[in-house]
């Protein structure tokens, strides 16, 4: 492997490598092309900014990593002390509006289903389209092998930084970023031996993954397809949301997994529920890592235990709990874990995911003094699992059901987010709540509905359900 443009080579973390094997098995897949679009609004400089952008791809190391794996006893991620940013600039100024949005949608779909070729860095192809004089597009696809979502608002935060400094010709002055190396250098240094011992006594005597048992009745086989539903709470519930949080003592985040295993448990009629949840994985050992630039989140089991008679707030804080001595095994493989459960081999520990995207967005990104303006900021990140449930917190709660066609109908996912809804907000009016008492829910109409279908009944005091 010598070649004079290779910086560094060293092995891939975990979650890079469950990418990357799951991306050799099925070439033809775009589930793992991650996209950035916005509009930036500003008389822009492209020349200025396609330097800010090849600028920042200098400075971070995994912006220009490849991966090789042929003749390797395992696969490997080489640094490259330069990489070539391919950038296309278009011009569609001349187009009506109808035909620049049909563009862009055929544009996207392009990017993502062009992929990439793992072994030739940069992972990413950046696209600039000019809509009007005071008006572009700014796509950015790369693969997830690179990034997570944490990363791509600090990233673009410097290129503004670095547009700035190009468009005024003025040296660009940001502090030296630490590498991705020292990430994988510190997972090294990490203890799988009690990681091991942690989730064997946390998994212990689940031996099945929890199925809401709500499939299709046929086998679809066409191309996978995905469907969406969404919700935003107003922002009084929002709100309500917040207070109640701040004095239970809980994180919106755990309200919305401890719901979501309630939901779980109306659905498949268990009491013990396991579902999976995106960690950040940026450990607080590591100086800095909240601000370095890689993949650092990870995917693991979440086992959450519903007993009727508890009141919803106390169970909430005992969740809690639980997800902070978590915290400290969050750099365990999650293919590690499978093995270390009483799951079977070749049947994933769980079926559903919940992520909660708390990326740190700058809202003053784009307002410098150049006057570009950054709108419309979307990240699209492909589902990886047949049913996830994405949450993005903000002024007015985002809810999001993303689900695969193949398996779901449109309306049975509709009422899975109606319910999950009432949950959240029935749990922050009702603090003196059982787990018991979540059984039936009022939505502000006074309209009673059972959470997990049209028909309820008690057995052997669990709750068994029925679909209507």
């Amino acid at each position: 492997m010598k070649n004079k443009n290779i910086e560094s080579v060293y092995p891939l973390s975990p979650m890079q490598q469950g990418l990357f094997f799951h991306t050799l098995y099925a070439p033809g897949s775009t589930v793992y092309v991650e996209q950035l679009n916005c509009i930036l609004e500003g008389d822009l400089n492209c020349e200025a900014f396609q330097r800010a952008c090849e600028q920042v791809v200098n400075r971070h190391s995994i912006l220009r990593t490849a991966f090789v794996w042929e003749g390797q006893d395992q696969p490997l991620q080489v640094v490259g002390r330069q990489a070539s940013l391919p950038v296309d600039v278009l011009d569609w100024s001349g187009l009506s509006a109808s035909r620049q949005q049909l563009q862009l949608e055929e544009l996207l779909t392009t990017a993502r289903e062009r992929g990439f070729e793992l072994s030739k860095a940069p992972l990413m192809r950046l696209t600039l389209v000019r809509l009007d004089a005071l008006t572009h597009h700014f796509i950015w696809s790369h693969h997830h092998l690179l990034l997570d979502g944490w990363s791509v608002p600090l990233l673009l935060k410097e290129v503004f930084t670095a547009y700035e400094a190009a468009r005024l010709n003025q040296p660009l002055s940001l502090p030296v970023p630490r590498p991705y190396r020292d990430y994988i250098l510190w997972l090294k240094q990490q203890d799988l031996g009690q990681a091991e011992q942690y989730w064997r006594k946390t998994l212990r005597g689940f031996s099945a993954p929890t199925r809401l048992d709500i499939e299709r009745r046929t086998t679809d086989e066409a191309a996978e397809r995905y469907g969406e539903q969404q919700v935003r709470l107003s922002r009084e519930a929002t709100e309500q949301l917040q207070q109640y949080g701040r004095r239970e003592q809980v994180t919106v985040n755990t309200l919305v997994q401890g719901a979501w295993a309630l939901l779980l448990s109306r659905y498949s009629g268990q009491r013990d529920v396991v579902f999976g949840a995106t960690v950040s994985g940026r450990p607080a050992e590591l100086a800095g890592a909240e601000q370095m630039v890689g993949l650092f989140i990870n995917t693991l089991p979440v086992r959450v235990r519903v007993n009727g008679a508890e009141g919803v707030s106390e169970w909430l804080r005992g969740l809690q709990r639980e997800q902070v001595e978590a915290r400290q095994y969050e750099y365990s493989p999650l293919a590690e874990v499978q093995r270390w459960s009483e799951v079977e081999r070749g049947v994933g520990l769980f079926e559903t995911l919940v992520v909660f995207e708390n990326f740190p967005v700058d809202e003053s990104l784009g307002e410098g003094d150049g006057g570009l303006e950054l709108r419309n900021y979307k990240y699209s990140d492909p589902p990886q699992y047949d049913l996830t449930l994405v949450i993005v917190p903000g002024a007015q709660l985002e809810m999001r059901l993303m689900y695969s066609s193949n398996r779901f109908d449109v309306a049975v996912m509709e009422r899975v987010l109606r319910h999950f809804q009432y949950l959240v907000e029935g749990i922050v009016k009702n603090e003196q709540w059982r787990i018991l008492d979540t059984e039936m829910l009022v939505d502000d109409h006074g309209i009673a509905e059972s959470v997990p279908g049209l028909q309820s009944t008690y057995r052997d005091d669990q709750f068994m359900f029925e679909l209507g």
